[in-house]
């Protein structure tokens, strides 16, 4: 942050202190504007606006949040499965049908299927989370779409000892 400005936020009362920086400061309507959407407030719209004082050496900056409706989850959807069964692959999810969206439920999820698959050594599967937005005001579905990949295999495995007189047996390192 450069700028000859102080930077002041008010939230509920408090204010925040720092150097004023226009471009800092659309960086941070972008960044309201996302933590809103990962929390299912897909319609949100940030604006600022500032206040600058009468000696032009202090300015206030004040964020204008409207978070429109939030969204719900109606249907969760898995396509491209075929490996693992639904019911082991979706196994306890964190973001569930009913439950109010949430970006970061969504990637553990991600997580946690993409993890199912790495143990079997399909190490290139993909599992890409798609909202679907409905006609339906404030609804979702969630779509899952897997790519299983192939399995890789590991291949000959040969031990190198250095030095004239090992200690470890081959069939250790094995």
């Amino acid at each position: 942050l450069a700028s000859k400005f102080g930077i002041g936020l008010v939230n509920k009362g408090y204010a925040f202190g720092g150097v004023y920086d226009p471009e800092v400061v659309e960086n941070d309507v972008i960044t309201l504007t996302q933590y809103y959407n990962n929390l299912g407030f897909f319609d949100a719209k940030v604006t600022h606006r500032e206040e600058f004082t009468e000696d032009q050496k202090g300015v206030k900056v004040i964020f204008t949040i409207a978070e429109g409706q939030r969204y719900k989850v109606r249907n969760v959807e898995l396509i491209g499965y075929e490996v693992i069964g639904k019911d082991k692959l979706h196994h306890r999810p964190k973001l569930k049908a009913g439950d109010f969206f949430n970006y970061r439920f969504m990637q553990l999820d991600v997580a946690t299927m993409k993890d199912q698959y790495d143990k079997l050594g399909r190490l290139f599967a993909e599992v890409k989370p798609t909202p679907i937005f409905l006609d339906e005001p404030g609804m979702i579905d969630l779509e899952y779409r897997i790519n299983e990949d192939k399995p890789y295999l590991v291949g000959d495995i040969k031990v190198n000892f250095r030095g004239d007189m090992p200690h470890t047996r081959e069939d250790v390192i094995l």
